[in-house]
């Protein structure tokens, strides 16, 4: 009974240990969007294919799928940004304290 139980926390513990060495592993990106602009809050879709990131520089709102840009707009500067799981909606909180939806 003792030898089992010590080889079973010793599986354990390699398991642990495993997880942790592969969690500090450094990922590659699958893409990067590197516009020049200081991206302050991003928001993406349960599935990540689409994303939402807000710059204070620029004070612009752009939405991108994948790494493929799709539409930006003027925003004010953004204290919290969310989209939807399917992405069919964003909604953003300037520092005004309204919030603020779009479709």
């Amino acid at each position: 009974m003792h030898v089992s139980a010590t080889l079973l926390l010793s599986a354990i513990l390699i398991t642990l240990i495993s997880i942790g060495v592969l969690a500090q592993q450094e990922m590659e990106p699958e893409w990067v969007i590197d516009n020049g602009n200081q991206f302050t809050k991003i928001a993406a879709t349960a599935d990540g294919k689409y994303f939402a990131a807000a710059t204070n520089n620029t004070n612009r709102l752009y939405v991108f799928r994948g790494s493929e840009f799709l539409w930006s707009s003027p925003v004010n500067r953004i204290h919290s940004l969310a989209m939807s799981a399917n992405g069919m909606y964003i909604a953003r909180a300037p520092r005004t304290g309204m919030v603020q939806a779009a479709s």
